[in-house]
């Protein structure tokens, strides 16, 4: 299949621009949210080979999306989701990574916004359990420190290159392009990755009744599970099913937390099957 260029294109929308590369295509469009520290950049690899319509969005504070009004799901959502309003992209297949399972769901939750979801596919999601690492932002310690090194330490290749397969990719090395895109994350400067970060935190102070509350969507959801992601362990799909008890869920032996790079053709595969049984 011949590759395809996409299209970037900017939402003007209350509290600040959202960033979208577009692809063109056929079928069911897909809605693409990234994970922290990424872009919609992430996506390329996949939107490329596909045929589907593909609209890849930065959140808010990475890429070239500006940061969010305050650091809650809620805000990233809302921004998100109206900036596919004004777009019009209508019905879609709504495909979310690791931080961006958190925004999905605060978006499927609102019923003023979740009307054109078709059908969640939730890939190694954040926002169905507590994630340890980010407790380290509300340590009132450590939190100055933390936010003060991140540019330095992300900007430098080293660093990712030798935190990407201990921490993510269960061994296996970043790619240039991903650690092209660490690195433009923090030389951009630490807010919005220190404002995603305080979000991530909060998950870990829900009480029970509030992290797994049921979702008001009630649509097709599917989730996608690694044995080997050390971020977002595959314990948290037990979250996922709690909240839409709808959803079906896959486990992968081999993967760790990023199949965009470790298994590209395959993720493309799983996505096309979930995008195929999506309802009209």
């Amino acid at each position: 299949m011949e590759k395809r260029a996409p299209q970037v294109i900017r939402s003007t929308v209350a509290g600040g621009d959202v960033s979208v590369r577009f692809w063109p295509g056929k079928g069911r469009p897909l809605v693409l949210l990234h994970g922290f520290l990424d872009s919609s950049q992430g996506w390329d690899n996949l939107c490329r080979h596909t045929h589907r319509p593909c609209y890849a969005f930065d959140l808010p504070g990475f890429g070239h999306s500006d940061i969010p009004s305050e650091a809650t799901f809620v805000a990233y959502g809302q921004r998100i989701a109206l900036a596919a309003q004004q777009l019009q992209i209508g019905p879609a297949v709504w495909v979310a990574h690791s931080m961006g399972g958190a925004v999905a769901r605060a978006i499927s939750n609102d019923p003023a916004l979740n009307s054109d979801i078709i059908s969640l596919a939730l890939i190694t999601p954040a926002g169905f359990g507590t994630v340890p690492l980010a407790s380290v932002m509300d340590n009132v310690w450590l939190k100055p420190l933390v936010i003060g090194a991140f540019p330095l330490v992300s900007a430098n290749p080293l660093s990712t290159l030798l935190a990407y397969p201990s921490q993510i990719s269960g061994g296996r090395r970043a790619s240039g392009p991903l650690m092209w895109r660490t690195m433009k994350s923090a030389l951009r400067g630490p807010q919005g990755p220190a404002m995603a970060a305080h979000a991530l935190s909060t998950l870990n102070h829900l009480s029970p009744q509030d992290l797994y509350a049921p979702s008001a969507y009630t649509g097709p959801v599917a989730s996608l599970w690694g044995q080997k992601d050390r971020l977002i362990p595959a314990s948290h799909a037990a979250g996922v099913q709690a909240v839409y008890p709808q959803a079906s869920v896959t486990l992968w032996e081999d993967l760790a937390h990023h199949p965009q790079a470790e298994q590209p053709r395959k993720l493309q595969s799983w996505i096309d099957h979930v995008a195929a049984r999506s309802r009209h």
